[in-house]
Formats: C-alpha cells, structure tokens, sequence
C-alpha cells in the first residue's frame, strides 16, 4: 500500500526498541487471560483478552468481509484460507506482528499480512470505542484486508482504483447494527489539493501518501457524493474489471468514470465526508462462535509459526524455548529451529534439531528427506546406507510424490545392489520430473543396472542436455563414457554402474539464513570480490560464509570503501546487509541505495534487489507494476536474484496462478544452484 518510509535515523531507534519488544512478546509478564482460540465461520481469533472480547473481534472482522461482499460482489471472499486474527491487550504482541510496510502510527493498532500460508491480522482489544470522528484503531488491517481482498479479485491495477478503495475502506467502524465505511478521518485532508487528470489517472506511479489520500477520497466521491448519483459508473467499471471484460469494454467504463474527475476538486474542497452505511449480516451472531481454550504450548506455536513465516528468527527462538519447555514432546519446535540452523549454515545444530523430531514423530518428509542428505558420503558401508534407506522411505511414505525422495531412494537402492526397486522408484521420480537432469541420472544409473542399456543411454543423454550444474554434466559425460566402454559386458549383465551419483544438492531443504523472508523478497547476503587483500578479508569471509554477525559489522567500513570505489558488487554486499539485518540495525532505505548504486554500475543482481523493495514500498516509493516489469526483463535474462524476486513478489498477490508460477520460477532457480531458491522451495 505504499506508505513514506522512516528517516534513517528513526529507523535505527526504533528497530532498536522493536528488538526489545519482540523478543519478549507473548512471553513476558503474565496475560490478561489465558489464551483462547474463538472461531466463526470464516475467521479465527487467537486472544489473550478474554471471551468477550475475542467474540467482538470475531463478529467485527467476519462482518467487516460480509459487508464488503455484499455491496462489492465481485470481490472474492470465498477461498479457503481462513482469516486467523490475533487479539491481545498488550502492544508489544501487536508491534511484533506489524510488517515493514505498516505505518509507524498505526503499529501499535493493528496490521495485516498476507502470508504464503493464510492471511493474518492482528489487534488490540484493551482499546476504547471510537467516535464517529476518531480514526479507526482497526485501521490498519481493515486497509491490509481490503487491499487483499481488492487485489486478489481485480489486480493492482489501475493503482488509483486499487489504492483508492483500500484507502476509502480503511478507516471503517464495524458496530453491532451496521457498518460504516469512508469515514476519510485524515490529519491532513484539509491540505488536499486535486492532482491534475492526467497525473491522477496514470497506469503505473509510485506510490506517495498525497496520491493515495487523494485516490481515497475520489473513491469516497464516486460512492458517497452527489447523494451516490456517481456510483454506478464506479460500480460498471469494477464489474468489467472483475469479470475480465473486453479491453474496449473497460475502456469505455473507464472513460465514463474520468469523465467524473472534473467534479472532483469542487467537492474535495467541500472538505465534507460522510460515511457510507453498509448493512451487516443478521445472521451471524457472536454468541453462536465456539470457544477452545488453549494449551501455553499450542498458543506459543500458533504466534511462533507467524513470526517465522516472517522471518524473524530471534523472535521465533524465543517462543520455542518457552513452547518446548510447556510441552517436551512438540516436534514442531524442532522442525523450525533446524530450518534456521539450515538457514544459519550451522548443519550440526540441524542435524541435532531434525534427529529430535524424528524421534517425536515428526510427519515433515523434507526433514527426513534432509536428514538422509546429511547421512550421505561418497563412501558408505552397507549398515549406513540401509539407514540412509530407511530414511528416505519414511520420506517416501510421508511424500510418496516427491521426485527428489524417489530419485535419492533409487539411488541408494542402487548401491545396495536392489535394481529392481531402485528401478521402479526412478521411473516414478521420472514421471513427476522428466525435466530434472537429477532425476534423470540416476533413472539412467538404475536403467543399465537393470540391463536395459538404450533405454539407459538415451536418458543420460536427455540428463547431459538438460545439466545446467556443472557437477551434473561431469557426472552425466562420465556415465555416457562408461555406457560407451561397457555396453557389450552389460548385456553379459558383468558391469553394473556403482558409482553414486549421490543427493541432491545440500540446498533443497534451505541452505541460507535469510531464505523465506516473506516480507523483503530475496534478503539473502550476498559476497561481493572487493576487498579481499585487505585486512577486513577475514572479517568479509565470515560474515558471509558463516552468517557471523560479528563479523558482518566488521565487514561495513570495508564493504562502505569498496562500494564508494564502485565496486559494484560490494555495493550488492553492503545492500543485503541492510535488508536482512546481518550485523547492523535493518535499513531498507539504505539497502535500497547500496543496490541502486549496484544498479547504476551496470549490475544486474543489484538492479533486481532493489526492484524487489520497490515492488512491496521497502526503503523506496512503492511501484509494483514498474518493478516487476523490471524483474520480468532480468529474469528473463536468467539473472537468478531476479527470478527469486519475481517469485517472492508473485507469491505475496494471493493468486494461485502467481503462486504456481512462483513455485516455477524457484524450481528453475534451485536447479541451476541456487541454493536460496532450494530453501524458499521447502521453508514453511
């Protein structure tokens, strides 16, 4: 939504006060109330504020999208994820749940996320009712669903359309006998002069506070003044939009409704804005939702998954210890923390953590899937690579579909001298990913094993010409030389094919820190060459190689220099430093310059970092249409960051069709080696 971006030094104070009151929230102090889960047809609470209060908040967002629905019917309601709200009278537990985006005035209030697994608000509920000419505590997250809502049935364009109606229904009071939305309660309304039409109407701009205030109260024109004479038109255009109307079709509505602007500035300067009353549902009564009362363990997890789906790692430790501690046979606690080591590159700790939660009965097939990753070794006994097996086939069991666990099981069963089974989990693997040189390479060594020696060669051939991995190509000449040399004893069926072509690259399970930031886009650090003859190389090293925070604000004076030197690539250094808070204070504004220095370098990587803040209003004025324009162009020049910020900006529009495009995008990625986009394949 576009919102102005902190000073740099207000930044830094309060990233440093939200610290503090992050680590601690939902743990420090004693609740008001036990926590409870409240739940409605198609929204549930999680609060810490009582019954009553949790009913409230319940009713109010469940009538808040009924209301929506009802006067807007094409907006899509209807999808199967579950509006979960979080409820607390405390501030700190509502702070900590605000994204980057979210103004700083409205933190403490409310928010709302659009996560790759369900949408999430949260609220406070120790706040007094407001009047008719008060802001809306609820801001906030009525404008974060709205958007959500909006974008997902219509698209994010036009953005003065789009950004108009979340603006114009944000500041919306949801009472017990009807709904009143426009409110348009701004500071700074009185200082609003009309942009001029063509600036207004514009397909693609940066978004501004100004222009967004504006788009409001255009909106609120159409729908509310003149006595709702305008309406109709507002109501056609939206209509054709929605229903994916001819282009003439649209243009002839839109052409209608800019014709309307000439009024605009007239009744702007009326400086009168009444809201529109919309009616509630008389069927849902809060009285009807059922109520559970909520293990401290269960609790914990419900706002740790939250927090780590955000990628906020201190956080999320925070509740774990206190969720392991209320209940020791969790397994979920351990699956997170050995994706943050994973994350973190510290493989012992993930191994410890995954072996824990195999041991409580994890039913998440990546970490068994990991495990055996980790068990592997060029050299193995037979002992260990039956306990590799046995593994992978709980993996199986648990994800009888995924072609990594069926071509890695193949494998090993090749190893142990099985050709028929590892044969027919190969052809399995194959057939759910006959593009994937891995999968290919080891149907090809279970093949000839199997003594069906065209058939064999043919595939190492399709595995050769597919190989964008230089280790993978190695592995598929060497096999197509080997095939050459023995075809004629493999009809004897005297050489079987024993050399491993081993798992899959360690990064399919997430191999950096920063991979999944469901916020910022890609994040990750990024090591640049500058510097490295000088005496901070150690300091550069570690940072990057180890995640060592440490070491990371030691790397800041050198990275500063070299980038000053235009040394494009320090400047990308530098930039993912302040984006994913490694060793300095996070700073989106100044990530955002380093990369943009990157950019004007003529380097491509940078260009694409900081499209991905652009595209979500990170550090610089949002532009989602121009930034993933930008993305599109890099991608398609197989610039790995770009496709990674492609998917991480698709995977935030709601749509299926952009999340399976996503899923694509990074598939495509992790296959060329980009161990990121492995992880953002498998993080939760």
């Amino acid at each position: 939504m576009g919102v102005p971006y902190p000073s740099p030094g207000h930044e830094v104070i309060r990233a440093a006060l939200l610290f503090s009151l992050a680590t601690a929230a939902f743990t420090a102090g004693p609740s008001v109330e036990p926590w409870i889960e409240v739940r409605a047809p198609h929204v549930v609470v999680i609060t810490n504020g009582g019954e009553r209060a949790g009913r409230k908040t319940a009713f109010q967002f469940e009538q808040f999208d009924r209301a929506l629905q009802k006067r807007f019917p094409w907006i899509q309601v209807e999808d199967g994820a579950r509006l979960t709200v979080i409820a607390s009278p405390e501030e700190r537990v509502v702070r900590s749940l605000a994204s980057d985006s979210a103004e700083e005035g409205d933190r403490a209030f409310s928010s709302y996320l659009a996560l790759l697994a369900q949408p999430v608000a949260a609220t406070r509920t120790d706040l007094p009712e407001p009047s008719d000419k008060e802001r809306s505590p609820n801001r906030e997250a009525w404008r974060g669903r709205a958007g959500f809502l909006i974008e997902k049935s219509i698209g994010t364009t036009p953005p003065w359309l789009v950004r108009g109606l979340s603006v114009f229904l944000a500041d919306t009071l949801v009472k017990e006998k009807e709904v009143l939305a426009g409110r348009m309660v701004f500071a700074d309304v009185a200082a609003q002069t009309a942009l001029p039409v063509a600036d207004f109407f514009k397909e693609t701009r940066t978004a501004d506070r100004r222009f967004e205030t504006q788009a409001g109260l255009f909106a609120h024109f159409l729908l509310v003044g003149d006595e709702g004479k305008n309406a109709a038109a507002l109501d056609a255009l939206l209509q054709r939009i929605a229903t994916r109307a001819p282009a003439a079709s649209v243009q002839e509505a839109l052409a209608r409704v800019t014709s309307l602007y000439a009024s605009f500035p007239k009744y702007l300067s009326l400086r009168k804005f009444s809201p529109v009353k919309l009616s509630i549902d008389p069927t849902v009564s809060a009285s009807t939702f059922s109520i559970r009362p909520l293990k401290v363990a269960e609790a914990l997890m419900l706002r740790a998954e939250i927090l780590f789906e955000l990628n906020r790692p201190v956080d999320v430790r925070g509740l774990l210890r206190e969720a392991r501690s209320a209940d020791p046979t969790l397994a979920r606690p351990y699956e997170i923390e050995a994706i943050l080591c994973e994350r973190e590159q510290r493989t012992a700790e993930s191994k410890q953590a995954i072996e824990t939660a195999t041991k409580l009965g994890s039913r998440n097939a990546a970490l068994y899937y990991r495990l055996a990753q980790l068990q592997w070794a060029p050299t193995m006994i037979r002992p260990a690579l039956q306990s590799v097996a046995k593994t992978l086939e709980v993996a199986r069991d648990l994800a009888p579909a995924d072609p990594n666990i069926l071509a890695y099981l193949a494998d090993v069963q090749s190893d142990l001298g099985l050709p028929d089974p590892a044969l027919s989990q190969a052809d399995r693997a194959a057939k759910a990913s006959p593009r994937d040189p891995y999968v290919l390479l080891v149907l090809a060594r279970a093949q000839w094993n199997a003594k069906k020696t065209e058939p064999s060669q043919a595939t190492a051939r399709s595995a050769l010409g597919l190989a964008k991995i230089a280790s993978q190509r190695q592995v598929a000449q060497q096999l197509l030389d080997f095939m050459t040399r023995n075809k004629r004893a493999q009809a004897a069926g005297t050489k079987p094919y024993i050399t491993q072509v081993g798992p899959p690259p360690s990064g399919a399970f997430g191999a950096t820190r920063a991979a999944g930031d469901a916020v910022s886009g890609t994040g990750g650090a990024s090591l640049g060459t500058a510097r490295a003859a000088s005496t901070d190389a150690s300091a550069i090293s570690d940072c990057f190689a180890k995640r060592d925070d440490a070491a990371c604000a030691r790397a800041v004076p050198s990275l500063e220099t070299a980038c000053a030197e235009k040394q494009s690539t320090s400047c990308v250094s530098l930039g993912s430093l302040y984006d994913g808070g490694f060793g300095v204070a996070r700073d989106r504004r100044k990530a955002a310059s380093n990369y943009t220095l990157a950019c004007g370098l003529g380097d491509k990587p940078g260009c694409a970092r900081v499209a991905v803040l652009e595209a979500q209003g990170l550090g610089v004025p949002r532009n989602t249409p121009k930034a993933t324009k930008t993305l599109e162009s890099l991608c398609g020049e197989n610039i790995p960051d770009a496709c990674i910020g492609l998917a991480q900006v698709l995977r935030l529009t709601g749509r299926a069709a952009d999340r399976a495009r996503a899923r694509t995008l990074l598939k495509t990625a992790c296959d060329a080696g980009a161990t990121e986009a492995c992880g953002l394949l498998t993080a939760r």
